[in-house]
């Protein structure tokens, strides 16, 4: 391959080596392109070992619900590691549902374009993410942010 797939693609990538695993994360237009020239399955499941090393990882994250933290969702109903972060941090927590906000002032679920929609499935798999970041809160604050400045200016 001439020039190699990164100069060939606009390629987005970030890895991070967690606990074995390697995480990548690829933009949509690249998706078929690098999953072909590194001998990925589009839509394959991740692996057991890739579920288990992600489970050992956020199996050590512990947050306790802060008593202030007031996001979009019912903290007595956080289940996944990702909920229970929002819900101990009132930052976090504020941030969420200024998001939501943000989200819910674009107009009904069925006024926003299947292409919005798929670019916040990807954001919200670039937040969940975060929890393998050496600063997870810090990581999610941002990205947060960062959405909430992106979806204000739609």
């Amino acid at each position: 391959m001439s020039g190699g797939i990164l100069s060939r693609v606009a390629v987005s990538m970030a890895a991070a080596v967690a606990g074995g695993t390697t995480w990548l994360v690829v933009e949509p237009g690249a998706r078929t392109v690098v999953a072909d020239f590194i001998g990925l399955e589009i839509g394959a499941t991740r692996s057991a070992a890739a579920e288990a090393a992600t489970s050992e990882i956020t199996s050590r994250m512990t947050y306790e619900r802060h008593p202030d933290a007031k996001p979009s969702f019912d903290c007595d109903m956080a289940e996944t590691t990702i909920e229970k972060m929002i819900c101990s941090d009132p930052t976090i927590a504020e941030a969420d549902l200024v998001l939501d906000k943000v989200w819910s002032a674009l107009g009904s679920e069925e006024a926003i374009s299947d292409e919005l929609r798929m670019e916040q499935r990807r954001w919200i798999n670039r937040r969940d993410a975060c929890l393998i970041d050496n600063d997870p809160r810090g990581c999610v604050r941002k990205v947060m942010l960062e959405r909430i400045t992106e979806l204000s200016g739609l």
